[in-house]
């Protein structure tokens, strides 16, 4: 099974809408994170991307003792410390730092969700861009089936494949498709504008 992706230019609609929401969102998040990390003044906090603590990146002059290391080389809260207990009791309060990749659900393409697996590898739709940029590329995890296939998956009277039921999504009339190459060629030119806000 050959998988391929299909990329989209957007410049408006719901996509853009709801990156506004998430960046606003983020702003939030982000001055609340930077007011307990002063209050806190052991270190640096760290999240994945779907918006999870991950832990300090501790100060050198930081107490460890409260703290564990984890496997990524950052550090939590220990819950068996009353201060401990405390600092996790104020991550746990934050607001949530959403990742601009949930914006995709507003056309049906939830960023997090699994659409397409080959050989244990996940496929899942990405967003790129930037709101100052006013041009996003949105590439979708792809593979051909028959018609008669697909049709068969339709009508089908129960059970879900991810690799089947991505097939059924199409796209919003905001979304422009592009080729490959005209999918990169704007994304270098996003990064080229980034570098240039940068330095000015």
């Amino acid at each position: 099974m050959t998988i391929y992706r299909r990329y989209f230019k957007v410049t408006s609609g719901p996509i853009v809408e709801a990156v506004g929401q998430i960046e606003a969102g983020r702003e939030k998040a982000r001055a609340a994170i930077k007011e307990l990390e002063a209050e806190l003044n052991v270190g640096d906090m760290m999240f994945y991307n779907d918006g999870r603590f991950a832990g300090f990146d501790l100060n050198d002059d930081a107490e460890t003792k409260m703290f564990k290391r984890t496997e990524h080389g950052y550090y939590l809260p220990k819950l068996n410390y009353k201060k401990g207990k405390e600092i996790d009791a104020k991550i746990k309060a934050l607001p949530r730092l959403s990742n601009q990749n949930e914006a995709l659900a507003a056309v049906g393409l939830a960023g997090s969700y699994l659409v397409c697996m080959n050989r244990g590898m996940m496929y899942k739709p990405q967003l790129a861009g930037r709101p100052q940029l006013g041009v996003w590329v949105v590439s979708v995890p792809w593979r051909d089936v028959s018609e008669k296939e697909l049709d068969e998956y339709r009508n089908r009277k129960n059970g879900f494949n991810s690799n089947m039921d991505h097939l059924l999504w199409e796209p919003h009339e905001s979304m422009t498709e592009i080729k490959e190459w005209e999918a990169l060629k704007i994304i270098d030119e996003m990064n080229e504008r980034l570098k240039e806000m940068k330095n000015d």
